[in-house]
């Protein structure tokens, strides 16, 4: 394929030393790029070629991108300093640890926004905090799954990644205030130990609770002379209180 300012040949060899024209066209526009697509075989099920050599002139290939290899524990290693998650993100690794303890605060405020790595813990369990110091956005993936947690603080915290946090534990408070779920959260089959506060939260996509599991309730049963009105009639409803921290509506 050969091309000069608006002018576009292709040619064709059998045996990669003879060439026959294909096709000779002229487009309308003067780019400084062009595209070539080469499919080693046909999607038809047709016969497919062999690309024996391909050669630039004029030309350079754009240079692909290398992500710096992933931060994973090491083989025998169970507890790591949250210190060296911190030093990975900011080189922009991503995240692969599974089965071991992270040692002091976790703080992803120590990072700058925004952060695009993928974060994925796996049995782990955070002995310090799990906070964002600062506001900032993970356009990243953060995945947790059966992981224990102490404070987890997120709040103002912009997740343009998804965020999955399934079948784990929360032994301390979790807050989620005015934080943005743009792709969605996951918490499903998870327990909070104690209160979690997701006041003012927005989320874009679907949240999931599944199966989660609240040990405190935030809102107090409703006393037996409590009233309010229903809200597809004009009735009264009635609220009485329940022995399992819910409280129980009869409209009528």
């Amino acid at each position: 394929m050969i091309r000069a300012a608006n002018s576009i040949a292709v040619s064709w060899s059998a045996d990669g030393q003879a060439f026959e024209l294909l096709l000779e066209r002229t487009i309308s526009w003067d780019t400084a790029k062009q595209t070539m697509v080469i499919n080693s075989s046909s999607f038809a099920g047709g016969a497919s070629f062999l690309l024996r050599s391909l050669r630039l002139e004029g030309a350079y290939p754009d240079p692909v991108s290398e992500r710096p290899p992933v931060f994973a524990a090491e083989r025998g290693v169970t507890e790591i300093p949250a210190a060296d998650f911190v030093v990975a993100l900011q080189a922009g690794r991503d995240i692969d640890v599974r089965g071991c303890t992270i040692a002091g605060a976790f703080d992803l405020g120590q990072v700058a926004s925004p952060l695009a790595a993928h974060i994925r813990l796996e049995n782990c369990r955070i002995a310090g905090s799990f906070v964002a110091s600062r506001i900032i956005s993970l356009t990243g993936s953060l995945s947790c799954l059966n992981c224990e947690f102490g404070v987890v603080g997120f709040s103002n915290v912009e997740f343009d990644g998804p965020l999955s946090m399934v079948g784990c534990r929360f032994t301390g408070d979790t807050r989620f205030i005015d934080t943005h779920f743009r792709a969605g959260a996951n918490f499903s089959g998870s327990v909070f130990s104690e209160k979690p506060f997701f006041r003012v939260a927005h989320a874009t996509k679907p949240m999931s609770f599944y199966h989660a599991t609240f040990a405190k309730a935030p809102i107090s049963p409703a006393p037996p002379s409590m009233t309010s009105r229903c809200p597809t009639s004009g009735s009264r409803m009635a609220a009485s209180p329940s022995t399992d921290r819910t409280s129980r509506a009869r409209c009528g």
